[in-house]
């Protein structure tokens, strides 16, 4: 008699050995049946066809100072070994500050400031702050990359017409909706964009927890405010596209951040609608899939990881992230256990997705 009487099954076990193996947190994770709308053929046709329609080419505006290179066999708990020392240099140097006049640049830029990263205090949805919002969605929603993600979700039925309006009500609600990241959080105060696009921390008298940090333009902002953010080099790192003169960089970068030290992964160079365009159809398709969200852009494959986060039924953005040669679990393997941290008496590492 087979153990998984369904795909479904399948799936919530694989979530479950994940979460004994102490790979991530599925206490409030629920798998949804979208996957089946969308195949994993058709995901790499579009994800093609968006990559060759963005003409955002980051080299003509930054230089990435990756420096030296630092090796852990046990990349999630990084914290067992000697954190990297600081680079004497930045990640990122601007060449050219052109770079801010591109407009979806600018205007994920601008939306930067008016976040607060503390998840246990308020956060402020200013008139200001709704106004830059809608900047950001027109300017993105305004580009071929995502106009043609638009028309790929009206074939799929998950829009009813390519009226811009219904388009910005879709994506505001799926990105930037607030909710509590944590039961013992007293303010809604996180969103999956500034998760996502940005990132959060939590303090209290033990430990600091950060979360998020897969943007390389919220890298750069925050490197640019006054060494608020301390650049420690890089683990790993991987050419993506077939585009000599664009080519994308798939990192895992070492920081630290709010006396905190971290390990972040992201895409280097990508523009903001085609990293909200990868990250939207992940969400989308492949929501806590183990198989991860499978794309390609210019003929390289990239693994990128959804998680959602419901809180009384009502579905939220958890966190979604580029990851390196994911591949799923083989159910045949005994798993043993990671290794926690020593105990410290003053406030210890952590990663968090």
């Amino acid at each position: 008699m087979p153990i998984f009487k369904s795909e479904w099954n399948l799936q919530w076990s694989v979530m479950i050995i994940l979460y004994y193996v102490d790979i991530i947190d599925c206490s409030n994770y629920y798998i949804p049946d979208r996957g089946k709308k969308t195949s994993n053929e058709e995901l790499r046709d579009l994800t093609e066809e968006l990559y060759a329609l963005d003409t955002f080419n980051y080299e003509k505006y930054v230089r990435f100072n990756f420096q030296h290179k630092t090796y852990y066999p046990n990349i999630t708990h990084y914290s067992l070994y000697e954190f990297p020392e600081k680079a004497q240099n930045p990640l990122i140097e601007i060449k050219d500050k052109s770079l801010y006049n591109v407009s979806t640049v600018r205007a994920l830029l601008e939306l930067f400031p008016h976040f607060n990263p503390d998840i246990n205090a308020y956060e402020i949805n200013s008139r200001r702050k709704r106004k830059l919002k809608k900047r950001f969605l027109n300017k993105v929603c305004n580009t071929p990359v995502m106009q043609k993600m638009q028309q790929f979700f009206i074939k799929k039925g998950e829009l009813k017409s390519d009226l811009l309006e219904e388009y910005f009500t879709f994506l505001s609600d799926m990105w930037f909706e607030p909710f509590k990241r944590h039961t013992h959080s007293q303010h809604v105060s996180s969103s999956g964009f500034e998760h996502t696009f940005l990132a959060e921390y939590s303090k209290n008298d033990t430990h600091i927890r950060v979360y998020g940090f897969h943007n390389w333009l919220y890298f750069h902002y925050l490197e640019s405010l006054n060494q608020s953010l301390a650049y420690h080099g890089h683990s790993r790192r991987r050419a993506i596209g077939n585009n000599e003169s664009r080519t994308l960089q798939l990192t895992n970068v070492f920081m630290d951040w709010q006396d905190c030290q971290r390990v972040g992964g992201m895409i280097l160079g990508i523009s903001p609608e085609l990293e909200l365009a990868l990250y939207t159809l992940c969400i989308m398709y492949r929501t806590n899939d183990p198989d991860g969200c499978r794309i390609s852009l210019g003929g390289s494959e990239v693994v990128i990881r959804a998680f959602e986060y419901y809180v009384k039924k009502q579905r939220y953005i958890s966190s979604v992230f580029p990851v390196f040669d994911y591949r799923p679990w083989n159910l045949s393997v005994t798993t043993t256990r990671r290794p926690r941290p020593p105990k410290l008496t003053e406030p210890k590492s952590m990663f968090m997705f």
